[in-house]
């Protein structure tokens, strides 16, 4: 019988999950899930034990028992949670801030292995963005995770954005990273991913967070967010970078070659946003107005024309277009097609003083 297990100390290995089960009886196989590009585990494993009765048993006596931060959940790998969830309002995602609710016009998830990332946007371009470097149900703090843990790189982040090329709103640790000694600032974020149904592909759960930035480079902001919530949000495992309508995207960043694992492209709020994301989080975007035709732009940090290069979702992570241009070679308005070149030299003034090249880019997309 095989065994889900959750929860797990990110420092325990196969060899000391084999020795927690086997108390219990005989054990064919345990394995802590590791992530790929880390070599750094999930925190989640199966165990395969050879008696049903001696599984059972190992179940009842060790769910919800705590070997560290978090309680384990342990359940028969066909029950664990992700089973059919039902009710809920499909594809609901909403959340409090300065007293009103924000309701999400479209929504956008991927659920693997490596990482969840949930979008929830409105036709202004206002939105939310939530990721972590997990692909199981669970609890998510900045608790899990240290300096040197790859918490921020490794996808665990919580954002919001009035706008496209606006100054996001971002949680952050109050213990370590750029707003550690921030007078008065204080970490809420907490993300659960309460069920993935795996049969009908969608995904719930809750969030909150205090965000936090810098507004014109110097002056920092807060902003508190609660009652996070999104249920039954219809997601993929992620989106090819070949789909049916043949998007490409490439770019060579600081002299190497940037091939992005998904491509995304959507018109809203007066824009048209083109994004090649590798991974979890690192991305190259463009940002153009939605009835551009064939010409050269320049692009700026903040204005109808922009590029940025999120590396990380740290607080200086996200740099923007200080330089550069872009052309569009073709926009065939009706068919929603648009393909051009681009180079630009991305910054993140005042707080850092690093620089990131982009050239050689290309796109040719089709945008919903």
């Amino acid at each position: 019988m095989k065994i889900f297990v959750a929860g797990l100390p990110y420092d325990l290995d196969d060899a000391e999950l084999t020795e927690i089960f086997e108390k219990f009886g005989t054990i064919i196989s345990a394995k802590v899930a590791i992530d790929r590009e880390t070599g750094k585990s999930k925190g989640f494993g199966f165990v395969e034990m050879e008696n049903e009765a001696e599984a059972k048993d190992a179940i009842e006596n060790l769910n919800d028992i705590s070997l560290g931060k978090k309680p384990l959940v342990v359940k028969a790998a066909d029950d664990r949670p992700g089973g059919n969830t039902g009710g809920g309002t499909s594809g609901a995602f909403k959340a409090d801030f300065d007293g009103q609710t924000f309701t999400a016009n479209t929504t956008q998830a991927i659920v693997n292995d490596d990482y969840i990332a949930i979008t929830g946007m409105k036709s202004t371009g206002e939105f939310f963005q939530i990721t972590v470097p997990e692909g199981t149900v669970g609890t998510y703090t900045w608790d899990d995770y240290d300096e040197n843990s790859g918490g921020v790189q490794g996808g665990f982040a919580l954002i919001y954005s009035q706008a496209s090329g606006s100054i996001p709103y971002m949680g952050a640790s109050d213990q370590w990273g750029a707003f550690a000694d921030v007078p008065g600032y204080t970490d809420t974020a907490e993300i659960i991913i309460t069920s993935i149904d795996t049969q009908n592909k969608k995904i719930s759960g809750k969030f909150k967070f205090t965000g936090i930035r810098y507004a014109n480079g110097v002056t920092i902001e807060t902003k508190v967010f609660t009652n996070g919530s999104f249920t039954n949000i219809p997601y993929t495992a992620d989106v090819p970078t070949n789909p049916s309508n043949n998007n490409t995207f490439f770019a060579k960043l600081n002299g190497q070659n940037f091939t992005p694992t998904n491509i995304s492209a959507m018109s809203m709020s007066d824009r048209i946003n083109i994004i090649g994301r590798k991974g979890a989080v690192e991305n190259i975007a463009l940002s153009l107005k939605s009835n551009v035709t064939p010409g050269t732009y320049n692009l700026t940090m903040i204005g109808d024309y922009s590029g940025r290069y999120t590396k990380d979702m740290s607080p200086l992570g996200n740099f923007a277009s200080d330089s550069g241009s872009v052309t569009v070679i073709s926009h065939d308005v009706a068919n929603k097609k648009i393909k051009g070149t681009f180079h630009f030299v991305a910054t993140l003034p005042v707080l850092s003083p690093d620089t990131h090249n982009v050239t050689d880019g290309t796109f040719d997309v089709t945008y919903q």
